[in-house]
């Protein structure tokens, strides 16, 4: 009998590893991880919503405006509010930002080069596949456990 792989620990032992390697890489900016990601996912929608940004980078409300605050802080972002609806604010980038978004994305293309070296382009699909069916997939199983009442595991089993 073949023993199952440990999926989940060798996905959140890459994920730690992938969340190191970013954060050296990005020191060198001045950025974290997570004001990398925030760069990335403005990307060439130069004014979104906040909360279309939260949605991507899956964020609570609270987490994104500190994330907001402290980028606009640096100069990296400006936050304005919507036209259309006074309660939203945008985001768009500053020239600093820009720059700084450019340099990140080499920064990161590079990484991708030395990290993914020795994987053929068929290995790094079909890896990209079972990660996003997994994605998919792991709402619906949490949502059919039977034993969970308000997303806690009841223990009167």
């Amino acid at each position: 009998m073949t023993a199952t792989p440990r999926f989940f620990y060798l996905i959140a032992k890459a994920q730690r590893e992938i969340e190191r390697a970013a954060q050296i890489e990005f020191a060198g900016l001045g950025l974290s991880a997570a004001q990398s990601g925030l760069l990335f996912s403005i990307g060439e929608d130069e004014n979104p919503l906040l909360g279309t940004l939260a949605e991507r980078l899956d964020l609570v409300p609270s987490a994104i405006t500190g994330l907001v605050e402290r980028m606009t802080r640096i100069g990296l972002v400006v936050r304005e509010r919507d036209a259309d609806d006074k309660r939203a604010f945008r985001l768009s980038l500053t020239a600093h930002g820009r720059q700084v978004r450019r340099e990140a994305s080499l920064r990161v293309a590079a990484l991708n080069v030395r990290a993914f070296a020795g994987f053929s382009a068929e290995d790094l699909l079909i890896a990209g596949t079972i990660l996003e069916a997994l994605i998919a997939a792991l709402p619906r199983a949490v949502a059919d456990d039977p034993f969970l009442v308000n997303n806690q595991r009841s223990t009167n089993v």
